[in-house]
């Protein structure tokens, strides 16, 4: 959390965009998931 004015700011990570997706292997326990940036693409461009 971060403070903006006064007000608290809280952001929720669903994805972190690396080319070096093995290093990344335990963000799962922080349900997070890593992801290659051509994933993140297909996400972006895919309908839901």
């Amino acid at each position: 959390m971060s403070h903006a004015g006064g007000e608290v700011v809280q952001s929720v990570l669903k994805f972190i965009v690396t080319h070096n997706v093995r290093d990344f292997h335990r963000v799962e326990e922080l349900n997070v998931r890593a992801i290659t940036p051509a994933d993140f693409l297909n996400r972006l461009m895919s309908p839901t």
